[in-house]
């Protein structure tokens, strides 16, 4: 069995999003928890901060050394701050976190998952 990556985007019409209906009960709960932990979502352009793309940084080594091996950058991406200035950055901020840990890398985007004031 071989695994075929199909695309990292996707369309939705939010009109006629909703989540309803037993198909949407994990995406249900998904939601419920991320307001039970006052998750917050953003968006950041490129430039971006020293200090962010450090705090990335961090986050990004400690993904990788969970993983085995190194950076794959020919298949799945590399943290280069010169390709993150040009590109916008999503950001997930937990109010109740104690730390910033990595939450989910999005190709070159990475989701952080960090204590904000």
């Amino acid at each position: 069995m071989v695994a075929h990556k199909f695309g990292e985007e996707a369309v939705v019409d939010l009109r006629n999003f909703s989540l309803d209906g037993p198909e949407r009960k994990k995406i249900r709960a998904a939601y419920a928890r991320a307001q039970r932990d006052q998750m917050s979502f953003e968006l950041v352009d490129g430039p971006h901060d020293l200090a962010l793309l450090t705090e990335l940084k961090i986050i990004s080594d400690i993904w990788l050394r969970s993983k085995i091996g190194e950076e794959k950058g020919f298949s799945v991406g590399s943290f280069d701050p010169a390709y993150l200035d040009r590109t916008p950055i999503a950001l997930a901020h937990r109010r109740k976190a104690q730390k910033c840990r990595p939450a989910r890398d999005t190709g070159p985007e990475f989701l952080q998952d960090c204590d904000r004031p």
